[in-house]
């Protein structure tokens, strides 16, 4: 939720003329609006650039120390970060001085942006230790829904800060009110302590227990825990069996592979990768062709969920729905696109992703984003931008209104939370190389998505409705990769998923193509549960 508040409140934010006096971003003879674009897009893209640099922490944090400790630490991170945004302005609250000077401006920009940087790498941290704990605790019935669970805390986060910055507008500040803006920054600390105090209650993750802690006593408690049983419940005794086979089994295939690179390693078969050097370790992950695969599949996944141009409408949809024709009334339409994520989310949470399965999910979701994606780009083109115009918007306006919309529902659907499904479950179970794999993941993610809020503002400026045309191929391109590339894992533990990615990249893609269809997914999964894989 705190990822998905930081995400919606900026776009409001920036539009607010007490935030564009404090912090410099008013045209005026010294700045071009070429030049405020930039500025713009540097405020929004330094919390994805924190969040990449959190990120990198997950290359060795969550294996090293445990999940827990390292969601903690990005917790604090987040609640430090918010703090400063709110606090970052070196005026006193209330109304912004008559006079203000450009290094005044220029200094509360360099505080803001140090306050959305932690805070940033707070998220990072913690995105790269949720995911994998999600994977790791969960039986693999209600894997797909955990993931929607955490797709649908962000769009909640992102519709509440939409009607945070609508409420805090309409009702009753002056214009040049600091509190306009520090209002929605300090109110974001709220589900931060909820996060805070959530992570005392939280097990541990069995698979990390018991792979570098060798505590299968603990492992139990924890899986009690989840399944809210005994520690010797039959579920959790076959659950307990999976994890000591599939680690037998990463050992066997790190033990042989580490001695085919270091000739330093004299461990036997069963202890070679809990003792191997990170070089090794770094060294195993690009010499093995499956591994680098999945490394690839995993992080081309996410990339292709920013350039799908999510974060697009959700950092500048009030200024998209301005240039429709809807000034007046923005923020209460952007509040609205909010709350279609949200209906999005849920009905993935009810019916889709278990129900349907990640391929179908994102197939579906990707045509109603494609659609809505190209009837945006057609209208701008034929109807030029109206922002700052007053207009009547014509019955294809509204439609457009509408599709922005429906691509915010689609987009819950589908590549929302199946990306994040499909990259974490694709890492390899043994702890080391999972955490290699979700890591590169996360950073691809937060480098695309920090180059897209980076260069928007420019696309919306000089592109106009090729924009929205080239984020729409780009989805149409990204389903496309799913269909032949991405065997379903719905349903499959996960001590098995290794099993899909057997063969040549011709059995890939043929299990790939035989998981769309019912039948086709029955058999593939029958072959996985007798060995025939």
């Amino acid at each position: 939720m705190v990822l998905g508040w930081d995400t919606g409140l900026i776009g409001g934010i920036l539009r607010t003329a007490s935030f564009k006096r404090s912090f410099g971003l008013e045209p005026n003879v010294d700045q071009s609006s070429h030049y405020i674009s930039q500025k713009q897009g540097n405020i929004v893209s330094v919390l994805n650039a924190g969040c990449m640099a959190g990120g990198f922490g997950g290359f060795y944090f969550p294996a090293r120390f445990g999940h827990r400790k390292v969601i903690a630490v990005g917790s604090l991170l987040l609640q430090t970060g918010a703090i400063i945004q709110t606090f970052c302005h070196p005026h006193e609250f209330g109304i912004t001085p008559a006079t203000i000077t450009a290094e005044s401006q220029d200094r509360a920009v360099r505080q803001l942006m140090v306050g959305r940087f932690i805070s940033g790498m707070g998220i990072g941290l913690c995105a790269s230790a949720l995911v994998p704990y999600h994977n790791e605790v969960a039986p693999s019935a209600i894997r797909g829904r955990l993931h929607v669970l955490g797709a649908l805390n962000a769009v909640i986060g992102i519709a509440l800060s939409f009607w945070v910055n609508y409420g805090v507008q309409r009702d009753g500040y002056d214009a040049h009110d600091t509190r306009v803006w520090r209002i929605p920054f300090g109110l974001q600390t709220l589900p931060g302590a909820v996060f805070m105090l959530a992570i005392v209650f939280i097990p541990n993750s069995p698979r990390w227990l018991i792979e570098k802690r060798g505590d299968e006593k603990a492992a139990r408690r924890s899986l009690a825990k989840v399944y809210n049983g005994d520690p010797h419940d039959p579920r959790i005794n076959e659950t307990i069996a999976e994890i000591h086979a599939s680690i037998r089994h990463m050992n066997h295939d790190f033990g042989k592979m580490a001695r085919d690179v270091s000739t330093s390693s004299d461990g036997t078969l069963t202890d070679v990768a809990p003792r191997a050097s990170h070089r090794v370790k770094w060294r195993l992950v690009f010499k093995d062709r499956k591994t680098v695969f999945r490394l690839f599949l995993g992080g081309f996944m996410m990339m292709i969920q920013q350039w799908t141009g999510t974060n697009a409408l959700n950092y500048y949809s009030p200024q998209i729905f301005s240039s429709l024709g809807l000034g007046n009334v923005e923020l209460l339409a952007t509040g609205v696109y909010g709350i279609v994520k949200v209906c999005g989310a849920i009905f993935l949470l009810l019916v889709g992703i278990e129900g349907l399965g990640r391929k179908w999910c994102n197939i579906i979701g990707s045509v109603g984003q494609v659609t809505a994606m190209y009837w945006i780009g057609i209208y701008l083109r034929i109807h030029p931008s109206v922002e700052g115009k007053s207009t009547t918007i014509s019955a294809a306006g509204w439609m457009t209104v509408i599709m922005v919309y429906l691509f915010a529902f689609f987009f819950g659907i589908g590549w929302a939370s199946v990306a994040s499904a499909f990259s974490s479950e694709l890492a390899p179970c043994n702890a080391e190389l999972r955490s290699v794999s979700w890591a590169f993941a996360t950073i691809i993610q937060w480098l695309f998505t920090t180059v897209i809020s980076k260069i928007v503002p420019l696309m919306l400026q000089d592109l106009k409705y090729g924009t929205f045309l080239f984020f729409g191929t780009m989805t149409a391109l990204g389903c496309l990769f799913v269909v032949f590339c991405l065997p379903e894992t719905q349903g499959v533990p996960l001590e098995r998923i290794d099993a899909l990615f057997e063969g040549s990249t011709r059995d890939i893609v043929r299990r790939s193509l035989l998981t769309i269809s019912p039948s086709g997914r029955r058999r593939v999964h029958a072959e996985l549960a007798t060995g025939a894989l």
